[in-house]
């Protein structure tokens, strides 16, 4: 993950569960996204087909699903 808040398409292969910032539990489902960087410890995912689901994500997240090919960046 980059530190500069330029987002990046992205397509999630699997569906990944994860737990924002306040404590929510959210799945991304497989298929297309964005990912933005928010600060250096947080990312902006934004799924869905009309854009309207997002939640941010720890960076540890978003690597570890990069990592296991959960997660692939397009761009």
């Amino acid at each position: 993950m980059t530190s500069t808040h330029t987002p990046h398409a992205a397509r999630t292969t699997t569906p990944i569960v994860f737990t924002d910032g306040d404590g929510h539990v959210h799945t991304v489902p497989p298929g297309p996204c964005l990912i933005e960087p928010i600060d250096d410890d947080r990312v902006l995912v934004v799924w869905d087909e009309t854009g309207e689901r997002s939640a941010s994500m720890s960076v540890i997240e978003a690597e570890r699903a990069q990592q296991d090919g959960s997660l692939v960046l397009l761009d």
